[in-house]
């Protein structure tokens, strides 16, 4: 997957383009980050999906993500799911912080990822300069997006 190529880049754009055979959707230019547009459904799609089976969950919460894992267990795209039941703490909370970068990126007004990172930051898994540098990538390609601008504060 590609998060950890967005790590302290200057600058993200999706690059508009079609679908071409055989070819990687990522661009790197320099400290410049690019995700040709056929494939952001597909990505975002894929780490949300993550992101929710992977987070720490509230004990309320509990029931419907075991009814999601469910779901995904007969899910013909059950192949693309990773297993993390083997993972520990530690790694399961950088997995979701790589994860939720990539959803910011692609959808910078997603709450729960915000929240989640806030989170990472309370207990100190994420540092306030890592933060900063996402919410600064973040405003650079969406600058009236409000839940980066709150997450700033």
């Amino acid at each position: 997957m590609f998060p950890c190529c967005f790590c302290f880049r200057d600058e993200f754009d999706i690059v508009p383009q079609e679908s071409q055979a055989n070819r990687s959707p990522v661009i790197h230019y320099h400290r410049k980050l690019g995700l040709e547009s056929w494939c952001t459904g597909f990505v975002y799609s894929h780490s949300f999906r993550n992101f929710i089976l992977l987070r720490p969950q509230k004990s309320a919460q509990n029931t419907k993500t075991e009814q999601m894992q469910q779901h995904d267990s007969t899910n013909s795209f059950k192949n693309d799911s990773v297993n993390y039941s083997q993972l520990t703490e530690v790694e399961k909370w950088r997995k979701c912080l790589e994860l939720t970068r990539l959803l910011v990126l692609l959808n910078p007004d997603l709450a729960s990822a915000w929240n989640f990172r806030r989170e990472a930051v309370k207990n100190g898994y994420s540092t306030v300069q890592e933060e900063f540098q996402l919410v600064t990538l973040v405003a650079s390609r969406k600058p009236k997006c409000s839940e980066g601008f709150y997450y700033r504060k």
